[in-house]
């Protein structure tokens, strides 16, 4: 994902565990398959758009736009310009 990838969690899948939105030209989806006491395991989902959306990173959080308790993701570049998905 690069030097500045960062993971924020959060249930995407609605299936009650917490996945991961990783940062990138785009925003990855790592979604939780496992969990034993010491290890959690990912599976890769690939980035939520085909679109590039910045040159080197986003920024993704979760809000809830319309107060329906269904979490969409709004996600920033350093160009000042912002995208949605889902829950807009």
């Amino acid at each position: 994902m690069g030097l500045w990838a960062w993971a924020l969690p959060m249930d995407y899948d609605g299936d009650g565990d917490m996945d991961l939105l990783v940062n990138c030209v785009n925003v990855s989806l790592f979604e939780k398959i496992s969990q034993k006491s010491d290890k959690v395991i990912f599976k890769h989902g690939g980035p939520l758009s085909d679109k590039m959306l910045v040159v080197h990173t986003t920024s993704p959080t979760f809000i809830d736009w319309n107060k329906e308790g269904i979490w969409g993701i709004l996600v920033g570049a350093q160009d000042v310009h912002f995208t949605t998905s889902r829950d807009s």
